[in-house]
């Protein structure tokens, strides 16, 4: 009897990894091999971690979201406050002071979220082609 138990719960558990990977790959989309659309978290404090989260479930709702590969770090500093970084490869997408209070990240996350986007776009639209030439000199 507990065979029979054992192997129906093998069974089912084997089924459900089935179904969450076909879910996953019908999801990768455009992306297909599972690296981009990835959002890495760098951050070390708790108000870090749940600006990443939080920033992550508004990203991920994007159309851009499995398109492009980010990078959440966290700087500590006392003195200026924890700044937070979003990076798209090694351009600064986004950059903001974390606030102390809980009941303010989700404004940031939701803020951060919309000009990751809005400067994706802009970089999209004005790849830089030239380094040695500013964009006030173009």
């Amino acid at each position: 009897m507990k065979t029979l138990i054992i192997s129906l719960f093998f069974l089912l558990s084997i089924s459900q990894v089935q179904a969450a990977s076909t879910r996953q790959s019908r999801d990768l989309g455009e992306a297909g091999d599972g690296l981009l659309g990835m959002v890495v978290n760098q951050t070390m404090s708790v108000n870090g971690y749940e600006f990443y989260r939080m920033f992550y479930l508004l990203w991920s709702e994007k159309a851009e979201s499995l398109k492009y590969s980010l990078n959440v770090q966290e700087r500590l500093s006392k003195r200026y406050g924890n700044q937070v970084t979003v990076y798209l490869g090694q351009k600064i997408v986004f950059n903001g002071v974390l606030p102390q209070k809980y009941d303010q990240l989700k404004e940031l996350a939701d803020k951060a979220a919309t000009e990751t986007q809005a400067n994706l776009v802009l970089l999209l639209i004005m790849p830089e082609t030239n380094v040695d030439i500013g964009s006030d000199q173009v």
